[in-house]
Formats: C-alpha cells, structure tokens, sequence
C-alpha cells in the first residue's frame, strides 16, 4: 500500500493528498546546488521520445523553483597530479586510497563571509514560505561528500525536517541523476513517513 501511496503522490505530483486522513507536507522542496546549476535539474540531460518534437511535455518540477539556492563551491577530480604537487598539510587536495584526487577549488563560503549570509537567507526564504524539506545536489559530491554534508547540517540547524543528501542516497557519477534522486527522497520520505504513522 505505501509503494501505491508513494506512487500517486510522484506521478500526481501532490505530497499534501488526503488518503486516510490528513497528511502533512512538504508541498514543494528547496533545492541547494552548486554556483551555476540553478537550472540543472530543469534542463536535464535532455533525452525524450521523440529528438525532433518540439512540443515535448516535461513533468512538473519536485522543487520550487523560487526556492534554489545556489553555493559558491567547487570542486574537480584532479586526474593529473604528481606527488609534489599534493602534499598533506594541504587543504587543497583530498587522496583517496584508490589514488583519485580531487582538487578543491572553492570551499564552502565561511560562517560569518557574505556569501554564507546570502545561503542562510535563501534557506531562510524557504522556511518563512513554509518549506521543510530540502535536497542537495553538488557536482562531485559522488566522491567529495563533505561541501554537501556541510549544507546539511546547516539546514539541519536552521530547522528543516528533511534534508536529502544527493552524495548519501547514490554514489552516481552524474550529477542530473544524482539531482532527481535527492529530490524524490526529499519529495516523498516526509510523506511516507506520516503515511506509515
């Protein structure tokens, strides 16, 4: 029965449908990306049935578009590196024992800088417009977890109920994915969970 329940609230996109008695929100979900993939998750990977029609329905979004918030973070899988160039006191570089390396180019804005105020607020913005879930969605954060973790726990602070981890739920290289699976689990695990109390 919950699968069925899970089921109609995606497809019908309602998370708030009554079945049984009333079930809590979320309505819609806040999403956290990385500086300059607002859009990624509307966009896609742009596959559909027919390439050449140009009238092709998308689904509506699991996310409120108003409510994504964008962090100047960066990261790179660093597949070219010499031993000299990585050392260990150097918080640049993160070695995996499998020999990957991935370079941090822009870590997570500090407490206190300008641009974490501007991510508070747009957390904020979502909580004040009745939000309670979020999902987060960095680019390589199927191998650098951390910079996701971080804005989870801040969430996790500031009140959310729900906070889907794109990096915990799959270890999917791609990003779009890894994006739709966070929201569906933000989407719908609230939901559920009221459903099964």
């Amino acid at each position: 029965m919950g699968t069925t329940v899970a089921t109609n609230a995606l497809l019908e996109r309602n998370s708030t449908k009554e079945v049984d008695g009333p079930l809590p929100p979320p309505k819609r979900v806040a999403l956290v990306t990385s500086k300059g993939f607002r859009d990624l998750l509307r966009i896609g990977n742009q596959s559909r049935p027919n390439i050449f029609d140009l009238t092709c329905a998308k689904p509506e979004l699991l996310y409120d578009p108003a409510h994504v918030i964008e962090v100047p973070e960066r990261v790179r899988i660093f597949s070219d590196y010499s031993p000299s160039d990585v050392t260990e006191t150097s918080d640049r570089y993160v070695v995996y024992p499998s020999g990957e390396c991935v370079e941090i180019l822009q870590p997570v804005p500090a407490a206190g800088s300008e641009e974490h105020r501007e991510i508070v607020a747009g957390l904020q913005a979502a909580l004040d417009a009745g939000i309670t879930s979020v999902a987060i969605v960095f680019l390589h954060s199927y191998i650098f977890s951390s910079h996701e973790e971080q804005l989870g726990e801040l969430a996790k602070s500031m009140g959310f109920t729900h906070v889907s981890l794109s990096s915990s739920l799959t270890s999917t290289v791609k990003a779009v994915p890894r994006g739709h699976t966070a929201t569906v689990n933000a989407f719908l695990t609230p939901f559920l969970e009221a459903y099964i109390k």
